[in-house]
């Protein structure tokens, strides 16, 4: 067993020792005690106990069951313990130092730590300029928001101001109304009230007058009375006036709501999928059923019959129309689903079906010839199981809807039997180019109209008579700078 006296056999050191470590069989001194042996997890059951030379119990909360031929360094566990950092507490093997003079060891350690250093230059470097764009981004974001929540905010404040100022102006245009009709400190019931008033007042102090000096019967006051007092008796007369009759008219509800405007979130359109078609260019799209859809392309004549399975884009059938009319290919004008088929309207054939077969069929239209009418949009029904059509007239006077009812379809030929129903108007007030049309759950029709040399579009409610309902060209502000079209 060691010797319990002496220097501390851990620091090797401090000559006051005070403790001993039953396990390690070394004499410890305060210090190395508290600081290194107590601060070991592997040395935590080792039995450490007063020395007996040292001096007196101090503090047993130190005593510690602990082996120190079991310490290991932090890093290399199948090292033994040669120093401990009080900063780091860790225990340290002589592979974790470095002494001054151990230049090639210090070269390495430089060169591992520069070499670290360059690596995250580079990833920073890399990194910068994604965070560099973005934040000039959103500081351009931020800035327009800013100026356009102020903008909007200056708006605010100027319309209160003016319909402020336009409803104190209304104001004192009523009051100076009411004071045309009957001015309040000039007018007749006011003279007249003030000339009765002063008569009044006349009569009543002499009545206190004469009062008194009968009562007296005082000979010297009856003969100063005589002659001081006013023996003339006012006529009895008093003009008749009838002030005018005027009242206030408030109107029946007062709403204050909206004098400002209102101020709204733009609806934002976000896609769920995207895919990329090789496809000319969409201008009609129409689904068949649960499963088929048919878009197609107007200049080139192409029908694309694709489905969406598993979230892939998968092309079931690819067709061009190649019919002729005097050697015209017709040009497609709109497209419908018309029981699970296609149902088109065009400039050569007016309105023709393309069967599930590929086959184009061209429609019958009863006492109605390609000579009078142009046929541009077409709508097929559910509702009410019609055919409804927008058309404008040869002569371009005239514009309108033709409705077929599709319970008279003639069996084996793709034919009306009865004539449809027309609804016509000029096209300077009713609309001028049906673009697109459908009917509503009213059973209006609603029209996308693009009106006579004009760019942009409107929306057009005709009546199931024939009257317009109301008619959309879009909103003051929002489409200030964006057209409304109807391509």
């Amino acid at each position: 067993m060691a010797c319990k006296s002496g220097n501390c056999q851990f620091c090797e050191e401090s000559t006051e020792v005070k403790w001993h470590c039953q396990s390690c069989d070394l004499n410890l001194c305060d210090v190395c005690n508290k600081k290194i042996h107590s601060k070991i997890d592997k040395l935590s059951g080792h039995k450490v106990v007063l020395s007996q030379h040292g001096g007196q119990i101090e503090d047993f909360e130190n005593l510690r069951k602990v082996d120190l031929k079991e310490i290991s360094c932090s890093k290399h566990n199948n090292k033994k313990c040669l120093t401990y950092c009080l900063n780091c507490n860790k225990s340290l093997c002589s592979f974790c130092l470095i002494r001054p003079f151990q230049y090639e060891e210090l070269s390495k350690v430089y060169e591992e730590k520069y070499l670290l250093l360059k690596d995250l230059k580079s990833k920073i470097d890399e990194c910068y300029p994604f965070f560099e764009e973005k934040a000039a981004t959103f500081k351009t974001m931020d800035d327009r928001e800013v100026s356009k929540h102020n903008e909007i905010k200056e708006k605010i404040s100027n319309r209160k101001n003016e319909a402020k100022n336009a409803i104190t102006k209304e104001a004192l245009h009523l009051v100076e109304v009411m004071e045309g009709i009957w001015d309040p400190e000039n007018n007749p019931v006011v003279s007249e009230r003030k000339r009765l008033s002063l008569i009044e007042q006349e009569l009543l102090t002499g009545k206190k007058t004469l009062d008194e000096v009968l009562e007296t019967q005082d000979p010297a006051s009856v003969f100063s009375t005589v002659e001081k007092i006013n023996s003339d008796i006012p006529e009895k007369s008093a003009l008749d006036i009838k002030p005018p009759e005027w009242i206030f008219l408030e109107p029946p509800h007062i709403s204050l709501k909206e004098v400002l405007g209102s101020v709204i979130r733009i609806p934002k359109v976000i896609p769920i999928q995207t895919f990329e078609v090789d496809f000319p260019e969409l201008n009609g799209l129409v689904s068949l059923n649960a499963d088929i859809c048919v878009m197609f392309h107007r200049q080139s004549r192409k029908f694309k019959y694709f489905t969406i399975s598993d979230s892939k884009f998968v092309t079931t059938n690819d067709m061009i129309d190649a019919n002729r009319k005097d050697g015209h290919f017709a040009k497609i004008l709109d497209i419908t689903n018309f029981n699970g088929e296609i149902l088109m309207s065009d400039d050569q054939f007016a309105m023709r079906r393309l069967k599930r077969n590929g086959k184009f069929e061209i429609f019958s239209l009863p006492s109605i010839t390609k000579d009078q009418l142009d046929f541009f949009s077409i709508h097929v029904s559910e509702r009410d199981e019609s055919v409804v059509v927008g058309f404008t007239n040869k002569i371009g006077s005239s514009a309108g809807i033709l409705e077929f009812n599709m319970n008279f379809i003639h069996p084996g030929a793709f034919s009306f039997g009865i004539p449809p129903k027309r609804i016509e108007g000029n096209r300077n007030t009713f609309f001028s180019l049906p673009k697109k049309i459908t009917r509503n759950i009213n059973g209006h029709f609603c029209v996308i109209d693009q009106p006579l040399n004009s760019k942009t579009g409107r929306i057009v409610v005709i009546g199931e008579l024939g009257q317009c309902k109301w008619t959309y060209s879009g909103h003051s502000t929002i489409n200030s700078k964006i057209g409304f079209f109807s391509k």
